[in-house]
């Protein structure tokens, strides 16, 4: 069931599962091997190895997290010198629909509305399958990121939408705005921070690197 986890995990980010591999940056190197595997050879690899992530924005640092969960070793490869990404910079919500916080505001929503609507907003052009995933997941997204300490009790009716689904974190009265991204990448940065603290043999995340080689 875990390897089941961490390949549904692949939809995510791109997670590569491999005993041999060079992560490159300044002097330092990570699993110095200096093989190259052949992808069709390349077997499943023993539950002790670790999941090498390549990314660290939202997809990369929510598929560490799961990992984690799952009780995998992880290593996290950031090429900048902070974990974020573009999805830092997200400035608007979070859609998603058949969510508590709907159902606490009496919010009449369903997986057919919300493909409707993204199906319509894309003049049909959408690839049908896609939306599908993005709409019978969304409410597992928002409660994962309610689950890591993201606040997304507030919904607001966006453009493309017929009723209220986009979840935002709620806005002070007075001050400056909250931003959603960054508020996002906080949290789960606070969360990947406390497991490498309590348990650094198990979790490393590499900032200012690149993967050289598989």
């Amino acid at each position: 069931m875990r390897f089941l986890s961490y390949l549904l995990l692949m939809m995510m980010a791109e997670v590569v599962l491999t005993k041999e591999g060079v992560i490159a940056g300044g002097d330092n190197t990570l699993n110095n091997s200096g093989t190259t595997a052949n992808i069709r050879q390349l077997q499943l690899p023993e539950f002790t190895d670790p999941v090498i992530i390549v990314g660290g924005g939202l997809a990369g640092l929510s598929a560490t997290l799961e990992a984690i969960h799952d009780g995998a070793n992880v290593i996290l490869v950031e090429g900048e010198k902070d974990l974020g990404g573009n999805s830092q910079k997200a400035s608007s919500g979070i859609a998603a629909c058949n969510t508590e916080a709907q159902r606490v505001r009496q919010i009449h929503d369903s997986s057919e509305l919300f493909y409707s609507d993204t199906m319509s907003a894309g003049d049909r052009e959408n690839d049908h399958i896609l939306v599908d995933q993005l709409v019978r997941h969304s409410p597992t997204a928002v409660q994962f990121l309610i689950d890591h300490g993201v606040n997304l009790s507030d919904i607001n009716l966006c453009g493309g939408h017929s009723v209220k689904r986009v979840h935002w974190i709620p806005q002070p009265k007075e001050g400056k705005p909250v931003a959603v991204g960054v508020s996002i990448i906080k949290a789960l940065k606070e969360k990947l921070r406390m497991h490498e603290k309590d348990h650094p043999e198990k979790v490393v995340s590499c900032k200012y690197r690149i993967l050289v080689k598989i």
